[in-house]
């Protein structure tokens, strides 16, 4: 049986030592009602609402009157900006609302799912992830428009990626700190990732990545 996203987000934080939530982001083409989530008081940064909710456990639903960063509003398909230069973003006019909410609160799929982490964090995540995939963990990011890289990307190729993130997240319009960073995967990705680490609790062993 597959584990429910609260078992999910608990193992996972669990074993990773993490501080915040796992966030989970979906887009909705159509206006419809939602309850629970809010818009944020005043415009804000895709990138500042992912962090609010990793780390203080809010949730969001929001249209493009309240995306404050311009190349977020092209890399999550609110609007095209021609003179913004962008490789990785959902084709517009695609995007009504963002939906943002912690892992273990959220009832629909995500289409991603993010993590704050340290590097140690995500060393050790990447010793799990080996568990199921052949391959090496790959990262492709450019140091700028971040989310193009943590999300996009996700969004359009279904692959996992981590972000070095960029100074619109880390002084501009968020707060990240020097050591985080962020991994973004598929829902089932960390769903494996649980499952593995719920078979490693049981075998009272551990991995080792050396």
């Amino acid at each position: 049986m597959q584990m429910t996203l609260k078992n999910v987000e608990k193992t996972l934080r669990s074993y990773l030592d993490l501080k915040h939530h796992l966030v989970g982001v979906k887009l909705l083409k159509n206006d419809g009602s939602l309850k629970e989530p809010s818009l944020p008081k005043t415009p804000t940064a895709f990138c500042h609402m992912l962090r609010i909710a990793s780390a203080d456990g809010d949730s969001f639903a929001y249209g493009l009157e309240y995306e404050r960063c311009p190349p977020a509003q092209v890399v999550l398909g609110f609007r095209d900006i021609r003179y913004l230069k962008i490789d990785r973003a959902v084709p517009p006019p695609e995007t009504r609302k963002v939906l943002i909410l912690p892992l273990d609160e959220i009832s629909d799929w995500p289409e991603v799912v993010l993590a704050i982490l340290t590097p140690k964090q995500m060393m050790d995540l990447a010793i799990i992830l080996q568990v199921k995939e052949s391959g090496p963990l790959l990262s492709e990011f450019k140091g700028e428009h971040a989310c193009a890289d943590f999300f996009a990307k996700r969004y359009m190729e279904h692959k996992p990626n981590m972000s070095f993130l960029c100074n619109g997240a880390r002084e501009i319009y968020s707060d990240f700190r020097d050591n985080e960073i962020i991994f973004g995967a598929p829902l089932e990705v960390f769903i494996q990732a649980a499952e593995v680490i719920e078979r490693i609790n049981k075998m009272g062993g551990a991995l080792c990545g050396c």
